[in-house]
């Protein structure tokens, strides 16, 4: 009976082989027709690109941009006996066309920047502020916030917040 087990073990071998073939074949046929037919048949448009009334010049990356100095700011910081404090000094990057525009928002919402950046920074520790990370995460969560008070319209207008001073005592 061995060798009548083995003879329809090598009789079944191509069949099942042929199955396992077709059947992967198939799948990847039905794959590839999926993807290729899937933007015909979404509404999304891959030739987008938002019409906005800033020009091409104004949000252009080859402008020249200027700075506007902030005050500085002395916090202290999220430790035990609170001995810890930060105090920096930054410039926002802008471009230079809409500097006096935008120090003139700046200027008028002083206030509330103020406000913001020292319960920011109160809230952060001595680790957190620590290194290269610490500062650059700071300095794109300020720019952020500054472009999303400072324009409504959603074009980011502060494309960095440079740090002239940041001293951890």
């Amino acid at each position: 009976m061995s060798e009548q087990d083995s003879q329809d073990a090598n009789a079944e071998s191509p069949k099942s082989s042929r199955r396992g073939l077709i059947l992967i074949l198939s799948v990847s046929v039905i794959a590839v027709a999926g993807g290729a037919a899937t933007p015909f048949l979404t509404k999304f448009n891959f030739n987008y690109s938002p019409k906005t009334s800033v020009s091409a010049a104004e949000s252009g990356a080859n402008e020249e941009v200027d700075y506007i100095d902030f005050p500085e700011i002395t916090v202290n910081l999220n430790e035990a006996r609170h001995a810890r404090f930060l105090r920096i000094h930054f410039s926002l990057q802008v471009p230079a066309s809409q500097k006096y525009k935008i120090e003139q928002d700046v200027i008028k919402k002083a206030p509330k920047f103020n406000n913001y950046i020292q319960v920011y920074l109160s809230d952060k520790t001595l680790e957190e502020l620590s290194g290269s990370f610490g500062r650059n995460r700071v300095s794109r969560e300020l720019r952020d916030y500054f472009n999303e008070v400072l324009f409504e319209d959603g074009i980011e207008r502060v494309q960095d917040v440079l740090f002239n001073d940041f001293q951890v005592q």
